[in-house]
């Protein structure tokens, strides 16, 4: 995957990405995902993968895509949580499922500030806090409790 040359600074893209697609339809916002999913899932280059990490951080802070894609992000996350051996990429994707509900519960109107598109980019990963999520799994009849540490 070819990155294009720009002179904007990658704050000035983040920004822009999020003004055009948080008001947007629910397809506009999971073709966002969906992009963000492919640049990040079996990417050789290590660190395409990271900021693909970060900015799926960002999105999961802005907005959430439609039902049906939630429930398979969330059961992307999950399989990353229990099964992937890079510990950075187990946070990220802890950090991730509790921002995606959260956004999901109580969709934004505004996009993020940069102080807080910045935040969310250095977050400490070293920060450890437990959350008990009680989530319902594809009939979404029956509860499943998933203990996470952010």
């Amino acid at each position: 995957m070819l990155d294009r040359k720009s002179t904007k600074k990658p704050i000035g893209h983040i920004k822009k990405h999020l003004s055009l697609t948080i008001n947007s339809t629910s397809e506009v916002k999971d073709e966002a995902y969906v992009q963000v999913l492919k640049q990040i899932i079996e990417n050789p280059d290590e660190v395409k993968t990271k900021r693909g990490w970060d900015f799926f951080a960002i999105l999961a802070s802005s907005y959430a895509p439609s039902n049906i894609l939630f429930y398979s992000i969330l059961n992307m996350l999950l399989f990353e949580i229990k099964h992937n051996l890079d510990h950075n990429i187990v946070q990220r994707a802890n950090y991730i499922f509790v921002r995606l509900v959260k956004s999901f519960e109580n969709p934004r109107k505004y996009i993020p500030s940069e102080k807080e598109i910045n935040h969310i980019e250095v977050k400490n990963l070293s920060n450890i806090i437990k959350i008990k999520i009680i989530y319902y799994i594809l009939n979404y009849t029956l509860p499943y409790i998933f203990i996470l540490t952010i």
